[in-house]
């Protein structure tokens, strides 16, 4: 692994060759790589640069990470997850959704390590827990019925929302809202319209309860329009076409 990494061509104006010692101990290759991490990536997990990264640099990376890094889950992370899937459960029963099983909780744990192992971290932090309750509860979710969906959404609201701008969130929610009046179109006349009307104060509504008050950005945002969204000012509706 060592040897295949030192072909890596320069990023940035560095190469890997000067963060890593080709003859270095393991911890120092770590330590170095951590380096290379913390210059290349924000306090929030953004890469910092606009560009790809070259997927060469990122396939030795990843291949670093799975070969030399095993991070450890502790106790009190256990007992986050414990409490998770503890609340998956009461909230499936007074559903009658489709229910957690153990083997939810267990592609969690290693969603958690593969977060913390891309890192480089020894022992799984707070935040890959968080992000692993993300990921597992958006696809858990996604397999409920529609009505159990919303209610399960608005339950488990403050792990959904981990680590998304406003920007992201907004999208969240106002494609919530897209897909409540697609569901009521179609009960009521059979099909749904090309273009889906939301009134804007359903949105701005939805939005004050998360505390965002300025809604501006997000309607001139590339997210926004990328989805195929426009925001009439006039009418103040917000309109998606299909």
């Amino acid at each position: 692994m060592i040897e295949s990494i030192e072909n890596l061509e320069d990023l940035k104006g560095h190469s890997v060759r000067e963060w890593v010692s080709m003859a270095g101990p393991r911890l120092e290759i770590h330590h170095r790589f951590k380096n290379f991490l913390r210059t290349h990536v924000d306090s929030h997990g953004h890469n910092v640069f606009k560009e790809p990264l070259p997927q060469e640099v990122l396939k030795k990376y990843i291949i670093y990470a799975k070969e030399k890094v095993h991070p450890k889950l502790n106790q009190m992370d256990q007992d986050k997850v414990a409490k998770m899937y503890s609340d998956l459960r009461k909230e499936s029963m007074a559903t009658g959704s489709i229910p957690i099983t153990v083997r939810h909780i267990e592609s969690m744990i290693r969603m958690a390590e593969a977060h913390a192992r891309i890192h480089l971290r020894d022992y799984v932090i707070e935040d890959d827990v968080n992000m692993a309750i993300r990921v597992m509860l958006e696809s858990f979710i996604d397999t409920q019925k529609f009505s159990v969906m919303r209610g399960m959404r608005k339950t488990f609201a403050r792990y959904l929302s981990f680590r998304r701008d406003n920007n992201e969130l907004l999208l969240f929610i106002l494609k919530q809202l897209v897909a409540e009046q697609v569901m009521y179109q179609r009960n009521r006349f059979g099909a749904q319209q090309d273009i889906i009307e939301v009134p804007e104060k359903d949105l701005v509504d939805k939005a004050r309860q998360i505390n965002i008050y300025n809604l501006s950005a997000f309607y001139d945002s590339e997210l926004f329009q990328m989805n195929k969204f426009s925001h009439d000012l006039k009418r103040k509706m917000i309109l998606q076409q299909f």
